[in-house]
């Protein structure tokens, strides 16, 4: 292999090592702030919406599940590249990328402790502060240090091992915690063929209410808006998504009603922490089948008449 050949192979590793080291610690730091969020929530019931985020968890670990062990092995092979080879580490772009490594870890270090740093400011609670400020720390202090220690070549075959197999372990750890917290894919399955449910009887809620306001009283069945509203796409959400059945519509007394469907999920399990399920109480609901009363605007009943100040 020619020395052009054996620079350009060590580049590209180096250069694979770094970008997946980058996206791996962040990918690291986006599940565990998202489940610090999760465990140390705000005292408003509200702040669910905003603070915690199942959205970006998923994304930290999807990018974590994969971006790690490509980072690992990399590393590994390197480190069995140079055992057998040592003078390939007289390659001049090494220390060049080791650097620069180091330089853009360093960025964004700096900015995420600007960010918890302005969040506490904002109001955070000191725990979460102090835990992610703990976090950022440590996933700083263990890629400085392994780069320091790689550089001045004082990374021992037993140093190395302890560090790869002590990131793992965490990492694994973290991996499997989230899912312990948050729930398995199958249990965020099931939350979101709930959160489209609701959303359809939001949708048919919304279909009775107009087709009272024009017909003065309540259709007799679901089949009627269809009747009136014939080139309404959203009518294509009065069946279940996952059984295909319609959903239930019961007429009560005057202008009472109750719009009914089957549950995979509790919305008052505390396991269940996502934006879309706390986002109206008026839509919580049990496992199983269940009702929703409802009732449309009294349209004959005047408003007050407010007097404009002057």
């Amino acid at each position: 292999m020619t020395q052009h050949d054996t620079g350009a192979k060590d580049f590209f590793l180096h250069l694979l090592s770094s970008i997946t080291l980058y996206l791996s610690a962040i990918a690291f730091l986006m599940v565990t702030f998202q489940l610090i969020n999760y465990l140390f929530p705000e005292v408003s019931a509200d702040m669910w919406r905003y603070d915690y985020s199942s959205g970006i968890l998923r994304t930290g670990l999807s990018m974590l599940i994969i971006t790690l062990p490509v980072f690992l092995g990399s590393r590994i092979f390197l480190a069995k590249m140079y055992t057998k080879e040592p003078e390939r580490k007289a390659f001049k772009m090494r220390k060049w990328l080791m650097y620069l490594t180091l330089f853009v870890a360093a960025i964004i270090v700096i900015v995420t402790l600007i960010m918890i740093v302005n969040t506490f400011l904002s109001g955070e609670i000191s725990s979460r502060f102090i835990l992610k400020a703990l976090a950022t720390i440590a996933v700083a202090a263990l890629v400085f240090s392994y780069y320091l220690l790689d550089i001045k070549d004082g990374l021992t075959k037993q140093k190395r091992s302890i560090y790869l197999w002590s990131t793992t372990v965490v990492s694994v750890a973290l991996i499997v915690l989230t899912f312990f917290v948050v729930g398995s894919p199958t249990q965020a399955r099931l939350q979101r063929l709930d959160n489209e449910r609701v959303s359809a009887l939001q949708s048919i809620q919304y279909q009775i209410e107009s087709y009272y306001t024009t017909n003065k009283v309540l259709p007799e069945s679901l089949d009627a808006l269809r009747v009136t509203s014939p080139y309404d796409q959203s009518i294509n959400n009065f069946v279940d998504p996952s059984t295909g059945d319609q959903y239930g519509y019961k007429v009560g007394e005057g202008d009472n009603y109750m719009l009914c469907a089957t549950f995979d999920t509790n919305t008052e399990d505390t396991s269940r922490k996502d934006e879309s399920a706390i986002a109206s109480k008026d839509w919580q609901h049990p496992a199983g089948e269940y009702c929703f009363a409802k009732n449309t605007p009294l349209l004959d009943k005047a408003f007050p008449e407010v007097p404009i100040s002057k």
